[in-house]
């Protein structure tokens, strides 16, 4: 049941403001919008698999002689310590380098639409961005659209599915539930003086 299409949205930077959260609301740490963190995780993955072929090749290889497990699993080092390259890799992009100030905004900017908070999420749109008339948009016209869809359904859960990251923008596709029914998002952003705003989404 995706919301009827619209026209995609442009526009260029305006500084925002967060409101204060209250406490039985849903927030932005739980940091669904994690694009380090799906990396990571993909390589985690990936670097696992030579690591548990290399052992299962040495295991088998020395089943007639438990004694050259030590040998045939040295004779394999290329592959599990390929595998175990990929795997610290990704362990170390989980643990450390998850903090995208793009990917903070887009959670944001979600939290917010997800507890109904419309002028909060209008905050991180860009200044000038424009609607399908090339009309300039209001915090007016972004509620009432907000609303609409609303009405439909609230949201209940997005995810991330994609990401593009540049210096300067981003793209991040997103999956949006409302009830039983999901459907894909787009939102690009640009950065300007710093400050990363939403310049351009396909539907709420």
């Amino acid at each position: 049941m995706p919301p009827e299409s619209q026209e995609p949205f442009y526009g260029s930077e305006q500084a925002f403001y967060t409101q204060a959260e209250s406490a039985n609301r849903v927030t932005a740490r739980q940091r669904k919008i994690d694009p380090m963190g799906m990396m990571g995780k993909i390589f985690a993955i990936v670097g696992a698999i030579p690591i548990v072929i290399g052992v299962l090749i040495a295991f088998l290889l020395a089943w007639p002689d438990p004694g050259r497990f030590g040998f045939y699993f040295v004779t394999l080092a290329g592959t599990w310590g390929t595998g175990l390259i990929i795997w610290l890799l990704g362990l170390i992009q989980i643990l450390f380098f998850r903090n995208v100030n793009s990917a903070n905004v887009v959670d944001n900017y979600l939290t917010a639409l997800v507890n109904q908070d419309y002028a909060a999420a209008f905050q991180y749109l860009d200044s000038g961005i424009m609607t399908g008339q090339d009309e300039q948009d209001s915090q007016t016209w972004f509620t009432r659209r907000a609303q609409a869809y609303d009405e439909r359904g609230k949201i209940t859960d997005y995810a991330l599915r994609g990401f593009s990251l540049n210096p300067g923008s981003a793209m991040y596709t997103i999956k949006i539930t409302r009830g039983n029914a999901s459907y894909t998002v787009h939102l690009s952003l640009s950065k300007r003086g710093g400050t990363w705003k939403i310049a351009g989404f396909d539907l709420f």
